[in-house]
């Protein structure tokens, strides 16, 4: 499932796609974006975020050949990693940052010298097909993570999943569908630009089969959360 792209972004565009790593799967022309200093990931639980980052590569390496052909638009899989800004807990403990930006689709986390228990290289450099930084919008993900490539490859018939991992407060809801504080009021703003791949999603869909008025579609939906073992 290929990434999509616009390469005639600029102005504000061009502002926000700094905010997004030079991706594998994305137009080559996509600016290449800047690892932030005062945005890092949290320190405390870096071990964890080794291991995560680990079975990712390893399904990303195990994908059609994409080592030989960085753009390849057939891929089975595509493997999308967004970092999270320092939560208020993280900041008022002062965590330091352990994830840097070099591009390419890449992360490197270092400073893992205080990490108990980590052996080996204390430097870790992982690549991805999209990797998004703290400052990246729900309107980047949604453009740049292959979701609408999916939605597109479902209305043509194709079987597609989009599928969410990351441990608690990893910022899975966040990413899904806005922080809660967007449904919190009698009214939701449907104008937010703090919603979530799920309503953005939609938003797509209808305005692909908008585009599609010769043939008619029958749409369902269903919805089921598990949230904490329930």
């Amino acid at each position: 499932m290929p990434m999509t792209s616009n390469s005639n972004s600029s102005g504000s565009s061009s502002d926000s796609m700094r905010k997004l790593i030079g991706s594998r799967g994305a137009s080559p022309a996509l600016p290449r974006s800047r690892g932030s200093e005062d945005e890092p990931l949290f320190k405390t639980n870096s071990k964890k975020i080794l291991v995560v980052l680990n079975s990712f590569n390893d399904v990303l390496s195990n994908s059609s050949d994409w080592k030989h052909d960085p753009y390849n638009q057939e891929d089975n899989i595509n493997v999308v990693v967004r970092v999270r800004p320092l939560n208020p807990r993280e900041m008022k403990y002062n965590d330091g940052s352990v994830v840097e930006f070099p591009g390419n689709g890449q992360i490197l986390l270092t400073g893992l010298n205080d990490v108990p228990g980590l052996k080996g290289t204390k430097t870790k450099q992982f690549s991805y097909n999209v990797v998004f930084e703290p400052g990246a919008t729900q309107e980047d993900v949604l453009q740049y993570s292959g979701i609408t490539r999916l939605i597109e490859m479902a209305v043509d018939g194709f079987s597609a999943t989009a599928f969410c991992y990351g441990q608690t407060g990893s910022g899975k809801t966040h990413t899904l569908t806005g922080p809660p504080s967007l449904f919190n009021g009698k009214k939701v703003d449907i104008n937010s630009e703090d919603h979530g791949l799920i309503f953005r999603a939609f938003l797509y869909l209808f305005k692909v089969l908008q585009d599609k008025s010769n043939v008619n579609f029958i749409l369902k939906a269903s919805f089921l959360e598990i949230y904490n073992e329930k």
